[in-house]
């Protein structure tokens, strides 16, 4: 779809991930039928301590200075949490299974509804908080998660989401729950703009067919008659207007570890309107100037003349680092050709930056976004949010494509490479 003070963790010694899970365990064995089994609340309460437990000792393996990171640590602290998460979701749907519309049942569905938002089970748990907690003020949280992992039409719950949101708008009076179902609500209209920006784009011109199949496709699932680029784009903004000016103050309640959290819902909702009306497909790209990885400075404008792969990577992020193998071939292929790989690196120590890029062979040139890592300037200057995230330029220096997958990727960058040989000025050295 981003990233994201350092503490020690405890000595690689400490038992407590098999305590906590065996306590997670044990509570998952007592709903199976014993006898003397502890109350709900009770259940869900040793579950979640187990969880968070695990969850933070994995943040604090992770967040660990990179040269002293310990890989070993850091995979099995996630282990431990997905261990502990899995059991608690078992307690959890034993329990909403037969109370969904008391206290426990909501904190079940709370607990369902972590990390899991596109099931069947997300699906009925977001059902039941709409029909017997939608005015509770403890919702805020669950309705933040849901809404933010739910943004699409035809994935998973957007549907019960928009049944969620409705429910909260006509029953909750809190003001930071209702925040939280405006931003929601804004981010299904930048959604829905954003299909209808990418049907524009890749009707007009002859894009990537399976990428053109895809966005289609998901246009159709949607309910809007028409999608207009200018008055879906209108439409959004109007929705983050509005997150800005009745609840910018309101705290925002969604997590993405390891990525900083917005503060307030403006912090969250200020950038999106500036990626609607400074990085929408068609709009000249934001110059970035910056220094790379041996602290040289360049500029994004030095490649023009070229399509420009620009593409965001870190060397914590798995799914960046196992896309290097296919960003290797593609300057391969396209050596000799007006064609630029460029990456923007958010490891926050450079010298380690550095040594992974050389080490793995990254292609192409990348600038550092600085010692806040996924938090930088460059990052927040184009709104990266996840990682990896991409961008493909054309000679011009236009936003054509954004967030491609492989093979739509590769088909795109043979699109604008063509282009670039037809226009004046092309570049045909790779860099």
């Amino acid at each position: 779809m981003n990233r994201p003070a350092h503490r020690r963790p405890a000595p690689a010694t400490n038992p407590w991930p098999l305590v906590t899970l065996a306590m997670a365990f044990a509570l998952a064995s007592s709903a199976r039928g014993q006898a003397t089994e502890p109350a709900p609340a009770a259940r869900l309460a040793a579950a979640r301590a187990a969880i968070r437990e695990t969850e933070d000792a994995s943040e604090v393996a992770r967040k660990r200075p990179q040269a002293s990171r310990d890989q070993a640590e850091v995979d099995r602290t996630h282990a431990a949490f997905v261990a502990a998460l899995q059991a608690g979701r078992k307690i959890a749907r034993d329990i909403f299974k037969t109370e969904p519309s008391t206290d426990a049942g909501l904190d079940a569905c709370d607990l369902i509804l972590t990390g899991q938002f596109q099931s069947l089970e997300a699906t009925d748990a977001m059902q039941a908080v709409a029909r017997f907690h939608a005015g509770n003020p403890r919702i805020g949280p669950l309705v933040a998660r849901s809404a933010y992992y739910n943004p699409c039409p035809g994935l998973g719950s957007y549907d019960a989401v928009g049944v969620l949101l409705d429910a909260v708008e006509k029953k909750n009076t809190d003001r930071v729950v209702l925040g939280q179902a405006a931003l929601g609500r804004a981010r299904r209209a930048l959604t829905v703009h954003q299909v209808a920006d990418n049907v524009a784009m890749l009707v007009a011109a002859d894009g990537p067919a399976e990428y053109k199949r895809s966005v289609i496709a998901l246009s159709q699932s949607q309910t809007h008659s028409t999608l207009d680029v200018e008055r879906t784009s209108a439409e959004a903004i109007a929705a983050f207007d509005q997150v800005i000016k009745l609840y910018g103050d309101v705290p925002d309640l969604h997590r993405i570890v390891p990525l900083p959290t917005p503060e307030s819902l403006a912090d969250d909702a200020l950038p999106q309107r500036y990626e609607l009306q400074h990085l929408r497909i068609g709009l000249p790209a934001p110059e970035i100037e910056g220094v790379d990885l041996n602290g040289r400075p360049f500029k994004l404008s030095d490649f023009r003349g070229k399509a420009v792969l620009l593409f965001y990577w870190a060397s914590w992020c798995g799914p960046c680092m196992a896309a290097v193998p296919h960003e290797r071939e593609l300057a391969e292929r396209f050596a000799g050709r007006p064609f630029a790989l460029v990456g923007v690196n958010a490891d926050e120590d450079r010298d380690h930056g550095l040594a992974v890029a050389t080490k793995e062979r990254v292609a192409g040139r990348s600038f550092w976004n600085g010692p806040d890592g996924s938090d930088g300037p460059i990052a927040k200057a184009w709104n990266v949010r996840s990682w990896p995230t991409n961008f493909l330029i054309d000679a011009a220096g236009t936003i054509r494509f954004k967030g491609l997958g492989e093979k739509d990727l590769d088909a795109a960058i043979e699109k604008l490479v063509a282009e670039a040989k037809q226009s004046p000025g092309a570049v045909h050295q790779a860099q």
